[in-house]
Formats: C-alpha cells, structure tokens, sequence
C-alpha cells in the first residue's frame, strides 16, 4: 500500500523506495524474531493451527499474554482492511487520469483533496462485501489483492 500514496509523497524518488524498502525490513525482521521465540516455546508441532502464537502462550501458562496476543490481532485486521481502503481510491484516481476509467473518478475534494467518487465506491463495495461475507471468510481473504498483484505481474512477464 506505500506504493499507492506516491502522488501524496513530497520526494518520491528517495522517499518511496526508503518507505517500501523499510516496511519490508521491518515486517520481516518481527516476523522471523515473532518465529523464533514461538518455536522456542512450543514444538512446532504442537502450535495450533488457527491462532499458533495464542497457543504457544497458552501452552507455557502465560494466559494473559493470549489476551495481548488476540487484540493485537484484531486491530491488525483492521490495520490491514483501512489500508486497502485507503490505497483503492487513489489507483481508481490514478486510472481515470490515464484514461482507463471515467473522468468522474478523477475529481477531488476542494477541501481535503481526497477522491470522492473512488472512495464512495471502495466503501460502498466494501461495506457490501462485509455485510454478506463471514468475519472468518474476510479474516482468511483480507491480504489477497496483496498476493494477487504480484502473480499477476509474474503471469504476464511469463507469457
């Protein structure tokens, strides 16, 4: 999603490749160290399938930690689904400006500079979606666009 915010950058040259370059540094970094730790607390094995790091906690009796554990779950869902909703408006903004999508989606708030119509759409559509899916459905699909793009791009440059 640091990609889809270029346009709000003031140096893009030098900042977006430091922004997308850190985030992967640090996603990775507490990732392998989060991997670490749990597999030094519990055999792998034994770390459950649906919520491993809860498991891994409760296993060794730090209950008060699952509960730590679960809340910064939640509120990384939520992290997750505002950050597509945050990045869908500006490349429907983006594609109106080259032509791929009706000028309608290339006007912005005079006042907070903020896509209009995309955004009434990413939540419209959004709300939808939620409405008539499960949370576990959208808790299991909530990083596809972010693994659909790269095999998309991987497809073409393939063909």
């Amino acid at each position: 999603m640091v990609s889809c915010l270029a346009e709000e950058v003031k140096r893009p040259q030098r900042d977006l490749p430091l922004g997308i370059v850190g985030s992967l540094a640090i996603a990775s970094s507490t990732y392998i160290a989060v991997s670490i730790v749990v597999t030094g607390m519990l055999v792998f094995t034994q770390l459950g399938q649906s919520a491993p790091i809860v498991a891994a906690f409760d296993a060794v009796g730090y209950h008060w930690a699952c509960y730590i554990v679960s809340v910064g779950a939640v509120l990384g869902t939520v992290t997750a689904t505002f950050s597509g909703l945050l990045g869908q408006p500006r490349i429907f903004y983006r594609m109106a400006k080259d032509g791929l999508l009706f000028p309608l989606f290339c006007k912005v708030s005079a006042k907070t500079g903020v896509p209009v119509l995309g955004t009434l759409i990413t939540g419209l559509v959004t709300t939808g979606i939620a409405f008539f899916c499960s949370l576990e459905l959208l808790a299991d699909n909530i990083s596809l666009p972010c693994h659909r793009s790269p095999s998309a791009r991987c497809a073409r440059s393939a063909s």
